[in-house]
């Protein structure tokens, strides 16, 4: 008897045992969504790291320090830059962590500096921290004032210098900590957020800072938050996520944080919609306050309904932004629930029959505003957070969805169409918040009309992915649909399954949906095609530079997590074999729609990735870079057809052949066309055409630089010839191919001019400088050749142009010994000769 029950206890311990693996894998399921938030978290912004900046570390001084928390300290050296190293930002990304530039501060530093405030502060608030390359961890303000110095506060920050420690600068010096240690990713992406605390410019800089802070509990934060009350959720969020025993849990912070890591980064990015919706209510602060609160207090129901296992189909972290912002738009837009219900059933319910749905996007985006306009009733209630707090408890959720008959706990044998509760969906969800918290038997034909246009999405929405199983290729595996339009969601999807695709995981305008697929890396039977592919050229890539395989692998998936942003914002282009990419700063994305020789229906599909060396990046779109790597957009994970292939081949041979024919016989075999008078459109052909490196790179001639090609050149990512070079400046340099000696402008040299000195740059708002322009540009050549002076430093060569009470500088670029590239423009108001850049270059010139 004794046996029998040891051997009954034991099995009941392995079915609950094996019930709670289920539970596990159930929940883990559901989750993998969540792994998309990585993007989210501050600490996983990728940084580039550039090359180390000549720095003066000064070892007499006691080392300064920064306290993150009890676990993260970090020493730092005090260390003498030159202060045109410095690289200040005010673009979110990167170390910078603010969304909004402060000019009165910048103003107030560089015309009235007062050392009291900077020096001997301690903490961030104490001299700017920056990386070894220049990169402004902490203190891009104050960075950006002293570069902007007046002489008064040039003179003070000089003397404080020398008081406070006991060093003296010169003039183009400046005094910065640097970390005592190299950091890695985390680390830098945590200091520079860390170092904005309770130093705010708006409510995203806010939301970043408490983002940063609260990364390693959200981390953790996996488990359902039981609470029985609006409030008790919200001090059990704060509770959970506080790490410093010593301090009292900070419930705002802690929800706003929780609610910000359940957002996915989109369009409409929590984080920059507050800003913008804060700005939108400048006139009525307490409306927006009224939705925000809402939300930030039902960061718990939020991360409760994600985690929920009773609704496993409903990922509504998917949708949360837009749902806040179009709540925003809702209360702001409508007077009352009414009006705004009405607008949406007519919108929505007289077109839905007219084949509106089409698009999956549009439909997403149409679900969204709906959502966003159900979350945006509670709004209006006495209490909106207990309100949306009880519309989302999962017995309330239960309790509606059988209520309103969109689902119950089993399946109606007699109605096919029945749901349980684990099969409801983002539409059978939102169905469900539209009906609740509403009066017993209302009687309400709006309401009706648009809850039948929601089922008509949801048809059209089954109808779509049933159509798309049967347009991709078998061999790409399972289509995860869930991260559709969430590209950051599908790679992590990708990197953690290492199978199946996400059909239209990116939209781009002009090209429509692009899939990811997972592929297979290169084998005995196989290029290799895919994300895999795309992961084991990278990782052997920086193995071949000394990186061990860890290392390789880390660097690798943060190269392929910069997807997203290469698609969002990058150019679309098409090289000269008419291969599909899409460019963003080094960063190129090839596509294809072509499988097995088969056009794909409607959509692209991401086939390669490669990334450039900025000082060869000008080199990658010619024959030669294409060639060298054969698999560059390359999706075919067989060996080509030999007859086939060899037809294609000789076909786009044949076709190259005219084109070139074409071009010699119009302009001959020249390369020079100085003496042509080129419209606009054939200037744009050669630049699309010709070859751009080496001896074979086109000269359009200095009359053809007109502001339109310069525009078109800094969009297009291209490099031209401008002219030959004259005998004066070919002796000045020695070049090894004389003959052969032009300068050349690129895209690079355009984008640097224009960033640092267009009218929005800190250069002109706050200096003396007046701003660049296309048509500057496009007359460089002739201010360095009517030049009042030019200054040779090392591969570099300086031309200053006095212009009625304001002068040009153009600095040039002697590359490869046989070209002059563009590097940059200025232009600045007083004489060049007082200027302390003129002084500088005249000093150390050789």
């Amino acid at each position: 008897k004794l046996e029998s029950e040891r051997l009954e206890s034991e099995q009941a311990f392995l079915k609950a045992k094996e019930q709670e693996n289920k539970r596990k894998v159930a929940l883990k399921k559901k989750l993998e969504h969540e792994r998309g938030n990585a993007g989210n978290i501050e600490s996983q912004t990728k940084i580039e790291v550039g090359e180390d900046i000549p720095t003066q570390t000064q070892e007499q001084l006691p080392k300064s320090r920064v306290r993150l928390n009890e676990r993260e300290i970090y020493d730092l050296d005090y260390a003498i830059v030159k202060a045109k190293d410095l690289k200040p930002s005010f673009t979110t990304g990167g170390t910078q962590k603010r969304t909004d530039m402060n000019e009165e501060q910048i103003k107030s530093i560089s015309n009235n500096f007062d050392p009291k405030k900077i020096f001997g502060s301690g903490g961030f608030e104490d001299l700017p921290i920056v990386l070894n390359d220049g990169q402004v961890i902490a203190g891009n303000h104050r960075i950006q004032g002293m570069l902007n110095f007046t002489p008064k506060s040039r003179y003070i920050y000089d003397k404080a210098i020398k008081e406070y420690y006991h060093i003296d600068l010169k003039p183009d010096e400046l005094l910065v900590r640097i970390p005592n240690k190299r950091l890695n990713n985390t680390e830098i992406n945590n200091l520079a957020a860390s170092s904005n605390q309770g130093r705010f410019n708006s409510e995203s800089d806010h939301a970043i800072a408490v983002l940063s802070h609260y990364e390693a509990k959200l981390k953790e934060l996996e488990n359902k938050l039981d609470a029985d009350s609006i409030y008790s959720l919200k001090n059990i969020v704060a509770k959970n996520l506080n790490f410093d025993k010593a301090t009292h849990p900070n419930v705002t912070d802690s929800n706003l944080a929780l609610l910000m890591y359940n957002m996915p980064r989109t369009k409409t990015q929590g984080i920059e919609l507050l800003n913008r919706w804060q700005k939108e209510f400048s006139n009525d602060i307490k409306s927006y306050e009224k939705v925000k609160k809402m939300f930030v207090d039902n960061a718990g129901s939020f991360h409760n309904l994600i985690h929920d296992m009773n609704f496993p189909k409903v990922s509504l972290n998917a949708y949360l932004s837009d749902i806040m912002d179009r709540s925003f738009a809702n209360l702001k837009n409508y007077q009352t629930t009414s009006e705004s219900l009405k607008d949406l059933s007519e919108k929505f319910y007289k077109t839905s029959s007219l084949e509106m749905f089409e698009k999956s996007d549009q439909s997403t985006s149409d679900i969204s505003e709906i959502l966003g306009s159900a979350v945006a009733r509670f709004a209006r209630f006495d209490d909106p957070s207990k309100a949306l707090f009880e519309a989302l408890k999962s017995d309330n959720i239960k309790k509606g969805l059988k209520e309103f008959k969109i689902a119950d706990a089993t399946k109606d044998m007699f109605n096919p169409d029945s749901k349980e509760f684990k099969d409801i969906d983002i539409y059978d969800f939102t169905h469900y918040l539209l009906m609740a918290n509403r009066e017993p038997n209302e009687n309400n034909p709006t309401l009706k009309r648009l809850i039948e246009a929601v089922k008509d999405m949801q048809k059209e929405s089954e109808k779509g992915i049933k159509k798309q199983k049967l347009e991709t290729p078998s061999e790409w595996g399972h289509n995860y649909s869930e991260f559709k339009n969430d590209g950051l969601g599908a790679i992590n999807k990708l990197l953690e399954t290492k199978k199946g695709f996400v059909a239209g995981a990116f939209y781009k305008e002009g090209l429509g949906d692009i899939d990811l697929v997972w592929g297979t890396p290169k084998t005995k039977d196989s290029n290799g095609y895919g994300l895999a592919h795309i992961l084991e050229r990278r990782i052997s890539n920086e193995m071949k530079k000394g990186l061990s395989e860890t290392e390789a692998k880390e660097y690798a998936v943060n190269i392929v997590k910069s997807i997203p942003e290469v698609l969002e914002k990058g150019t679309k282009g098409t090289d000269h074999l008419g291969r599909v990419f899409v460019d963003y700063g080094n960063k190129r994305v090839g596509l294809n729609n072509e499988w097995k020789n088969e056009k794909l229906e409607n959509h692209w599909v991401i086939s390669s990735y490669e990334l450039y060396d900025t000082e060869k990046q000008a080199l990658r779109s010619t024959p030669q870079a294409i060639t060298k790597e054969k698999t560059f957009n390359s999706l075919n994970s067989v060996e080509p057809n030999p007859i086939t292939n060899g037809a294609k081949k000789q076909e786009s041979e044949q076709a190259n052949a005219k084109k070139l024919a074409k071009l010699e016989s119009e302009k001959g075999i020249k390369r020079d066309y100085s003496d042509t008078n080129l419209s606009i459109d054939e200037i744009k052909k050669l630049i699309d055409e010709s070859p751009n490196n080496g001896k074979d790179i086109i000269v359009i001639g200095n009359d053809n630089l007109t502001p339109e090609i310069v525009e078109y050149i800094h969009k297009k990512h291209a490099k031209v010839g401008i002219e030959r070079l004259d005998e004066d400046e070919i002796t000045a340099f020695n070049f090894t191919y004389p003959k052969n000696a032009k300068a050349i402008i690129d895209y690079q040299g355009i984008q640097h001019a224009l960033n640092k000195h267009e009218i929005n740059s800190p250069s002109v708002k706050f200096s003396k400088q007046l701003p660049i322009t296309y048509e500057d540009i496009s007359n460089y050549r002739d201010i360095v050749k009517n030049a009042d002076e030019t200054i040779k430093r090392d591969n570099r060569i300086i031309s200053y142009k006095q212009v009625n009470g304001y002068f040009v500088v153009v600095e040039q670029i002697n590359r490869n010994k046989s070209e002059f590239i563009f590097k940059t423009m200025f232009k600045e108001k007083g004489d060049y000769k007082n200027a302390p850049d003129y002084k500088k270059n005249i000093k150390e010139r050789k």
